[in-house]
């Protein structure tokens, strides 16, 4: 069963709305990775921020202690070392973590991107391929309808 023309021409209509809408879509989920980067980015930031102002009222803190307590100075010093070998190793660790994290969102963000450009190719090729048909029908159409 062969369609007329006017179907034709809606269903290449239709086709076309439908990948205006993928299209629409595929901007929104751009948009949205866009996003989420610049809030990985916020995040980030406020995390290094606060991690330096707890270093630095740690650091407050150990010198009050120094001064108050100059009779005790052996023992803030070794306190002290203790402090800074445990703070490296917290930094070290979220360090490795941030790393990890940041590793992860790109990848899953680099997979997000593949899929959805994956999707729009696929989309893109069976709409091109549906006008192609659609266009050989009209074509045929058009033969017969002359003869």
């Amino acid at each position: 069963k062969t369609m007329s023309e006017e179907e034709l021409k809606a269903q290449v209509a239709q086709l076309t709305q439908e990948l205006r809408q993928q299209k629409s879509k595929n901007e929104e989920l751009q948009n949205e990775i866009v996003d989420l980067r610049k809030h990985h980015v916020e995040s980030q930031a406020k995390a290094e921020h606060e991690e330096e102002h707890h270093v630095n009222e740690m650091l407050k803190k150990m010198e009050k202690l120094k001064k108050d307590k100059e009779d005790l100075a052996i023992q803030l010093e070794l306190e002290e070392e203790y402090l800074t070998n445990t703070l490296q190793k917290k930094l070290e660790q979220v360090r490795r973590e941030k790393v990890d994290m940041e590793n992860q969102l790109e990848q899953e963000q680099e997979f997000l991107v593949n899929k959805l450009q994956k999707q729009i190719t696929d989309m893109e090729e069976s709409h091109r391929h549906r006008v192609e048909e659609l266009e050989a029908e009209i074509k045929n159409l058009r033969n017969t309808q002359r003869h």
